[in-house]
């Protein structure tokens, strides 16, 4: 039987198999093609193996919790398929510079910080292999920790109610970046990198997510696409060429990243 205890609420036990570490629907590009597709896992031994799901593990979360990462989870995945197509809904998305930074008028800005942080933490508190490279440093895990379980709801009307809440963990970094087009089949990779203690990669297939948790460590260049203390989410664009480019350093680890790079993606 297992004993272990939720990573979430620390309370009760981690009962639930087979949870996703990133939503399914943020990866399906992977999978979408008229041409079978595999999610390819490289390990650190050359080991290559074909997988047709994101990577889920059993036994870290209770179904309670399970079901609170569940109900924000539903909420956004219309949200993302809106934002893949902000062309056509300019009542929605407005462009800040042409082709390179958009503003969403239906997006929450408290909502979007609980749903990129529980992609963060969750890929931090993961013990799969395919994220053993990517950690945050503990006392930020916490506190992410404490910010989802105090927010998070079982019911969709319990998590929006909680955007009247005064605490609003702003200061970190949040910069979020896809490419002009979503292409299909996609160009872009799963991957999750902390390439240090304080910048922390999420490459999720059509989006680039960087967690920065100091304004040290946030390159002049991505100022300007970090979603700190925004009352309204700001996402970058970048041309498909140089996003392909982008995903093509992180295929290997560890990534050659070179920043020019990554600043020519917005």
């Amino acid at each position: 039987m297992n004993s272990n205890i939720c990573k979430l609420c620390t309370i009760k036990n981690a009962d639930k198999r087979n949870s996703h570490i990133i939503p399914k629907f943020l990866c399906k590009s992977l999978f979408d093609s008229t041409i079978y597709r595999n999610l390819k896992v490289i390990y650190d031994n050359g080991k290559v193996e074909n997988k047709q799901d994101t990577p889920k593990e059993n036994f870290i979360f209770c179904t309670n919790c399970e079901k609170r990462f569940e109900i924000i989870e539903t909420y956004f995945a219309s949200i993302i398929k809106d934002i893949h197509n902000y062309n056509a809904l300019p009542n929605k998305f407005r462009h800040i510079i042409k082709d390179k930074i958009i503003e969403c008028d239906n997006i929450n800005a408290i909502l979007f910080r609980l749903f990129v942080f529980s992609l963060i933490w969750r890929t931090s508190v993961s013990n799969l292999n395919e994220f053993e490279k990517f950690k945050i440093p503990n006392e930020i895990e916490e506190k992410l920790r404490q910010f989802l379980d105090s927010h998070l709801d079982i019911t969709l009307q319990g998590l929006l109610s909680s955007v009247d809440s005064k605490e609003q963990t702003t200061e970190y970094h949040i910069c979020l970046i896809k490419p002009n087009v979503k292409e299909t089949p996609s160009g872009g990779v799963l991957s999750a990198v902390s390439t240090t203690e304080k910048c922390h990669i999420l490459m999720l297939v059509d989006f680039a997510l960087f967690f920065i948790v100091d304004d040290e460590s946030l390159v002049p260049e991505m100022q300007v696409l970090s979603n700190k203390n925004k009352s309204k989410v700001i996402i970058g664009l970048g041309d498909n060429s140089e996003w392909r480019q982008m995903n093509r350093l992180f295929v290997n680890y560890p990534p050659t990243i070179d920043n020019s790079k990554l600043n020519n993606c917005h």
